[in-house]
């Protein structure tokens, strides 16, 4: 049907070709350009969207730009009136925009009107609750994330990474041995899915099962030899379970492929100051710092490192500066309250300890 409608309107302008070029012109720049986003041939994941019209309406803007004024000028009163359409037109265009805006507030509001106006069986319905539910992961909100991600896994069942994503919703709630049973089976669809293996890998960590646990590491860097987040993943266990000169490695090689990953500084810089490798520690450090210079964890790693070597009056300054930035931030009170007994400050050295056991007491009964 929408064929035959698509082909009169054509046979209609064509004979107007004289008379009105506009209308040639404008119709088959809009037939040209929307032909590519049709789904003819595949442009995107999307089947339809609100951007694949942006060009083509260009032709209708110039079928409108040019055949009102030609449709208005047999009117007396041709000016005021286009003007009095335009303003209707435009004002038409404010309110949608308005409430369209509505929508685009945040990626939580977006998905959730999607679902709302989406047709049950267009194929990308399983993917807007898949979306909806990374967005609430991402906020922390585990219990709702898994309540939409458990629709997109209903719709179909073979969608992967619906089901790595309600592991992770499942691992937010430390429901690790649920999240587990998600993630193989992410696994199962998809063998190479490395964010899958670096996520389980986590998951069994989190239960003490190292050795399963490497094994999915090692997938997941095999499988993706640049993902910077499962080295530093699995630098972080090989040092929980005491294997720190692995450990350095993970964490250097995920520094490498990424200098900007400030937490596998943190980790590494704490894991070589432990070794007494003060100076390539406080690198890292005063690199992290150099990024963001509100670091009040950095600030307070590089202050115990300095102590460490004896620089109390430097150690001193980036305790201070921890706790400008987080006044709540319970080890870096305690670093100052040790450090000005050993200058043998003891009074100095009460104030911080008093703050830090008000603090430590305040987040146990948050608890």
């Amino acid at each position: 049907m929408s064929g035959f409608i698509l082909t009169g309107i054509t046979i209609i302008i064509l004979r107007l070709i004289k008379k009105t070029p506009y209308l040639s012109f404008g119709w088959f720049w809009y037939l040209g350009t929307l032909i590519p986003v049709i789904g003819l041939v595949q442009v995107g994941q999307q089947g339809m969207a609100d951007r694949y019209a942006y060009i083509p309406l260009i032709g209708i803007f110039i079928i409108i730009a040019w055949g009102l004024p030609d449709l208005l000028k047999h009117f007396h009163f041709k000016k005021p009136l286009l003007l009095f359409l335009v303003l209707i037109f435009f004002s038409v265009l404010m309110r949608l925009s308005w409430v369209q805006l509505h929508y685009w507030q945040n990626s939580e509001k977006l998905f959730n009107h999607a679902i709302e106006v989406t047709d049950k069986k267009y194929p990308s319905f399983v993917g807007i609750y898949n979306n909806l539910g990374v967005v609430l992961n991402k906020q922390l909100k585990f219990k709702e994330a898994m309540v939409h991600l458990k629709s997109a896994v209903k719709l179909q069942p073979t969608y992967s990474e619906a089901h790595n994503n309600l592991g992770n919703a499942l691992s937010g709630l430390n429901r690790f041995r649920e999240a587990n049973i998600y993630y193989k089976e992410a696994i199962r669809l998809n063998p190479n899915y490395p964010e899958a293996h670096n996520n389980l890998a986590n998951s069994l960590s989190k239960q003490l099962r190292l050795d399963e646990a490497i094994i999915y590491y090692k997938k997941a860097i095999q499988l993706k030899p640049e993902y910077y987040e499962a080295h530093f993943n699995f630098g972080v266990t090989l040092n929980k379970w005491n294997h720190s000169e692995q450990a350095i490695g993970y964490l250097e090689e995920a520094i490498r492929l990424n200098p900007n990953f400030t937490k596998a500084r943190l980790s590494l810089g704490n894991i070589l100051r432990q070794k007494y490798k003060f100076k390539t520690a406080i690198h890292h450090f005063q690199t992290i710092i150099k990024m963001n210079p509100n670091h009040a964890i950095a600030h307070n790693s590089l202050g115990s490192a300095l102590a460490e070597q004896g620089n109390f009056e430097q150690a001193i300054v980036h305790f201070h500066t921890s706790i400008t930035i987080n006044p709540r931030y319970l080890e870096a009170h305690q670093n100052l309250g040790t450090i000005f007994l050993i200058l043998g400050q003891p009074e100095q050295s009460i104030v911080y300890f008093k703050i830090a056991k008000e603090i430590a007491i305040n987040e146990k009964l948050k608890q």
